[in-house]
């Protein structure tokens, strides 16, 4: 062999080696998936790819055994068509540095599996049972598919949708035995029944999933769809009972869950209230999840559905009445996502509730949490009024809203649906009555701190706001050392907005704005929601922006209070601390504006802004 030629060998072999034998100066047969060395050793079989990413060396051949797969697929399914050539299935990335970009390996199946599911539901071929032809352009998909395309591809290569397909297939988790399935799916309607029931019944369920136990039954079926998604929601409420359950063994069936949902539309994307569940199901273990944007975009798809199958208007004729109340519990249901979503993020409702005409589902005398659950409805829309009236210009019909006593009646109306709470025995923390408590409180909080059309509160506003702050950090103490609480970023921004809601006082108490009120008693209650954000941190890391942000609140108020106890020229002390007040002002300038400055406040951690920097 000439020795040009034997050097040509000898740098293509180290060029294409694994990583551990170029690194031990071994010689590499480089079979896939793993070379012998690697293989005897029990070490992952990996190289280094253009930009200095660590890829398997199995990865570019499963891609093009999945192409070649597809191909066959494809000739199958389409004899009439001429097939291209592998090379051809995507000229627009034939040598781009995307399929081998460290950022490419990051973007997860799961994230792809968003953006396809978010598109697919607005095909007009997933509607056309519920819209007509086939060539009907429904207003449904007119407004969505644009705009919903354009959305969930936010700092991703538009090109690697495409690629969704040609990924090896995860393999799918298996069922757990029916015994513990029947736990879980106990597990999922103990909650929900109380807080968002989408199914109608849990006995209905059972019998639907009972042939997912016997062995000739597909895994690519609407019913293996909802029993993955409601395990893997089952297993994220045993998490926050007890921590030891790992969260992560409920995104398994997740992913697997989404991937049914993308591969079959047509069973899953039909237009009809049965693809208004599928939609919940997704949203409400995204909001388990903390999965927040994801919740969003599937809102959105969920809320128009909804208003095409009219479920907003009562169904006065109907003599179907199990049907009608189903279809009142889907859209109460929908609305409690988007209210407290939308209350959270700072975003405005998809539909006001003036646009309501369907009445609350009527009570099941056999189900003693319909009860507990119609109480929690009333809540959401006395929640719903607050939050749109404080945030809200003035109407620009003419009428005109006297706020002050706007906001005394609304007061009344919240301490009389707080006393009038159902008297419900709980069983166990996986259906918490006390939230009732958490719920009151931080709607005052949400009502008596500094907003747009209330800027200046008065001495007893302060008082209300302090009591009620006050009140809310001691709830979430107790609910967070029981292990009550279920959406850790809700948590978060309330635990943070009471904060700075006692903050606030304590700054007006040290300015002699409210004599009554114990300044030691403010500085325990600071003391305990930074303790609170911090071990909230822990759970869900996201939430350290507002930790950080609500520490140097909390340091600059109680400097200031051991300050003034320290000096006794009141005078001297607004002197020598003016730089540590204006620390406070900054940041609750966007409080006397609007009720949390979207930017400031209350997007700090969902992925829809950039947080600020703490400086």
């Amino acid at each position: 062999m000439p020795r040009e030629q034997r050097r040509s060998n000898v740098r293509r072999a180290n060029v294409t080696a694994c990583t551990r034998c170029r690194s031990r100066k071994q010689r590499c047969d480089q079979k896939i998936p793993a070379c012998s060395n690697c293989e005897r050793a029990g070490a992952d079989c990996v190289s280094t790819d253009i930009d200095g990413g660590v890829v398997p060396r199995s990865y570019v051949k499963s891609l093009e055994d999945r192409i070649t797969y597809l191909e066959t697929q494809l000739a199958v399914h389409n004899n009439d068509k001429p097939m291209q050539p592998s090379p051809g299935l995507f000229p627009d990335l034939e040598g781009d540095p995307v399929l081998t970009s460290p950022s490419f390996q990051a973007c997860t199946a799961f994230e792809d599996l968003i953006c396809q599911i978010s598109t697919d539901c607005t095909r007009i071929q997933s509607l056309y049972k519920a819209h007509g032809d086939r060539n009907e352009d429904s207003v449904f998909q007119s407004i969505l598919s644009d705009t919903m395309t354009r959305s969930s591809r936010v700092e991703k290569q538009s090109e690697s949708q495409s690629l969704l397909e040609d990924l090896p297939p995860a393999n799918p988790p298996p069922m757990p035995r029916k015994e513990a399935t029947h736990r879980l799916i106990d597990i999922y309607f103990e909650h929900c029944d109380f807080y968002s029931p989408i199914l109608s019944s849990k006995e209905g369920f059972l019998n639907m999933i009972e042939p997912l136990f016997h062995e000739e039954c597909s895994e690519h079926t609407l019913t293996h769809f909802r029993a993955l998604i409601v395990i893997g929601t089952s297993i994220l409420l045993l998490n926050r009972v007890d921590f030891s359950v790992p969260a992560a063994k409920s995104e398994s069936y997740f992913n697997a869950a989404s991937r049914i949902f993308a591969q079959n539309p047509a069973l899953t994307c039909t237009g009809d209230l049965s693809h208004l569940i599928n939609l919940l199901l997704i949203i409400q273990y995204c909001c388990f999840a903390s999965n927040i944007t994801a919740a969003w975009h599937f809102l959105g798809i969920a809320t128009r559905l909804a208003i095409e199958l009219n479920l907003h208007k009562d169904r006065y004729a109907s003599s179907d009445h199990s049907g009608v109340n189903e279809m009142r519990w889907l859209f109460w249901s929908l609305y409690t996502f988007e209210r407290n979503l939308c209350v959270i993020i700072g975003r405005p409702f998809s539909f006001s509730d003036e646009a309501i005409d369907t009445p609350f589902p009527s009570i099941a005398t056999s189900d003693p949490q319909s009860p507990l659950a119609i109480h929690l409805l009333k809540y959401r829309r006395l929640e719903s009024e607050i939050y749109t009236t404080l945030n809200e210009k003035q109407s620009s019909n003419g009428a005109v809203l006297r706020k002050d006593l706007w906001r005394v009646g609304i007061y009344q109306r919240l301490q009389e649906w707080h006393a009038s709470a159902p008297n419900v025995q709980r069983s166990t923390h996986l259906a918490p009555v006390e939230m009732l408590n958490g719920c009151f409180y931080n709607t005052l909080v949400l009502l008596y701190i500094p907003s747009r059309h209330f800027p200046s509160p008065s001495i007893e506003d302060l008082t209300i706001l302090a009591r009620a702050a006050s009140d809310a950090i001691d709830c979430y103490k107790q609910t967070f050392q029981d292990g009550e609480l279920r959406f850790f970023w809700r948590t978060v921004h309330n635990l943070f907005r009471s904060g700075v809601a006692i903050a606030y006082c304590a700054q007006s108490s040290i300015c002699g704005l409210i004599p009554g009120l114990s300044q030691e008693a403010t500085a325990a209650s600071i003391n305990i929601c930074s303790s609170l954000l911090w071990g909230m941190v822990e759970r869900y890391p996201a939430g350290r922006a507002y930790r950080d942000i609500f520490d140097r609140l909390a340091n600059s108020v109680l400097n200031q209070r051991r300050s003034n106890d320290n000096l006794q020229d009141r005078n001297a002390y607004f002197q020598t601390e003016e730089e540590t007040r204006f620390l406070f002002d900054d940041l609750t300038e966007g409080m006397t504006a609007t009720l949390f400055a979207p930017n400031e406040f209350d997007a700090l951690s969902w992925g829809f802004t950039t947080p600020p920097e703490a400086s």
